[in-house]
């Protein structure tokens, strides 16, 4: 059996050493010594400058859009590349499966509804051109903040369930049918020549927009504005994980990041009606299987009458990629009503994982490099991706983030009932099992104790901008 401790035990003591008090001061310590200018601004090294620089283009042109639409082109990842009655599961509802659907609804019904759903997910990316990050020059994160952008797309997704429900959809006009797409009577573009679709496919994908007047999200999107007055922006993010020890410009662990957006929401107005709770290592035992404490989420949520927005970071097997025996796990849980998505991906290229079909997983990927926007002058287009992709899931990294929405004690119970269930199914391996509230008295042991601290990677690990460049 792979267990979390087996596999995390190297990691997390690097992870936990880099998060001690000496470790924030040295930080602290060296950002003093920072030369710095008669106006007060930062001097960067004349070598850190040139690195920087360095990333950010190779970033900005392995991230561009185009180059983006050529890597699916040639690697055919996209739903039409899947088989015509593969199922269709996103965020725990079930749009098609050969074996349960019934014969009247088709599976062509089924698949123009997950892609109504699929319209509908807040997509965030990198961007380029904001304010610098505290005392930094870092003003992208092209290259190394796919983690951090893929947990801001979990969470946004979990505050558009919490504020519309989980069969909201946005209105969509389409603005140019490409070979194959639905108008929106329901018929059929003209063929093109095949040169024509090789042309449409390397366009950037803007063939459709929120319909005039209606709801695009707007009231969610404006929290994660990239500027320092945004509630959940990239500065909110880094300003928390540099009090840390990790500064902008690193790659964060899925961890790292939950840890982050729970301190935020519980700053924020939201916390007075949401929980965010992560199960930390502490929570683990018996093998270090990490372990929802029925009693501590039930008095954070159900019991004072907020929902609940669940975070359980796991480790699924050693080396690069998830042991093959969690899938069938991943795939059951991502089918819970309850499920917001993964933050997971290919080993240091983070994505967020909505769904899946069969053996593979469908993804928003942050790994496309736009403009900056603030809160005024937001260009909410730019946060839906038209494209769905999908990885195949033998190649996913084994460090993930699992997400639950439960909106009252209800789903909480339900919840725990279905974890429990799948953890019953799956005893010699359990990806996530249940502590029932009669025995949250049991002794907890300094080792899971002290991994409490949001954990910061070792700084060799960072995100690879290169990483779908594999069809050059």
């Amino acid at each position: 059996m792979v267990t979390f401790d087996d596999v995390a035990e190297t990691r997390a003591s690097s992870a936990l050493e880099a998060t001690t008090t000496s470790d924030a001061n040295e930080t602290r310590r060296k950002d003093d010594e920072i030369e710095r200018g008669d106006d007060g601004d930062v001097i960067e090294p004349f070598g850190e400058k040139v690195r920087r620089f360095a990333r950010v283009s190779r970033a900005a042109v392995a991230h561009h859009p185009r180059v983006r639409a050529l890597g699916r082109l040639v690697t055919r990842k996209t739903l039409d590349d899947l088989p015509p009655d593969a199922s269709l599961v996103m965020f725990g509802v079930t749009h098609w499966d050969r074996e349960t659907s019934s014969g009247e609804r088709s599976n062509e019904v089924g698949r123009r509804e997950w892609e109504r759903d699929w319209r509908s997910r807040c997509w965030m990316t990198y961007r380029r051109g904001f304010e610098a990050l505290g005392r930094t020059k870092w003003c992208t994160d092209a290259g190394w903040g796919c983690t951090l952008r893929s947990a801001q797309m979990m969470l946004a997704n979990a505050l558009s369930i919490h504020s519309r429900g989980r069969h909201w959809r946005r209105e969509v006009q389409l603005v140019a049918v490409h070979e194959n797409e639905t108008a929106d009577d329901g018929s059929k573009s003209p063929a093109v020549s095949f040169l024509s679709g090789v042309v449409n496919k390397l366009k950037i994908p803007q063939s459709e927009r929120t319909r005039a007047g209606s709801d695009a999200q707007e009231d969610i999107l404006r929290l994660f504005a990239d500027e320092v007055g945004a509630p959940f922006s990239i500065h909110r993010v880094c300003e928390k994980t540099t009090e840390w020890g990790a500064p902008p410009g690193r790659w964060f662990e899925p961890s790292v990041m939950c840890r982050a957006f729970e301190a935020l929401v519980a700053e924020h107005d939201l916390g007075s009606e949401l929980t965010v709770h992560v199960v930390s290592g502490r929570e683990g035992e018996d093998g270090g299987v990490p372990t929802v404490d029925e009693a501590e989420v039930r008095a954070k949520s159900a019991d004072v009458g907020k929902a609940l927005l669940l975070f359980v970071p796991v480790v699924l097997g050693v080396g690069r990629t998830i042991n093959a025996r969690y899938l069938s796990q991943l795939r059951s849980m991502m089918a819970f009503k309850q499920s917001v998505g993964i933050v997971g991906g290919r080993p240091n290229s983070s994505l967020y994982l909505v769904g899946h079909s069969d053996d593979v997983f469908f993804y928003l990927d942050p790994h496309t490099v736009q403009v900056a926007s603030s809160m005024v002058t937001m260009d909410f287009e730019s946060y839906y991706c038209p494209t769905p992709l999908h990885v195949c899931g033998g190649d996913l990294d084994p460090t993930l983030a699992l997400g639950f929405y439960c909106r009252d004690g209800d789903d909480v119970a339900s919840l725990l009932v279905d974890i429990e269930a799948l953890a019953r199914v799956n005893a010699t391996a359990p990806a996530l099992a249940i502590r029932p509230a009669d025995d949250r008295y049991k002794s907890i042991s300094p080792r899971h104790a002290e991994r409490a601290s949001p954990s910061v990677p070792p700084t060799d690990i960072r995100d690879d901008e290169f990483a779908d460049w594999t069809f050059v």
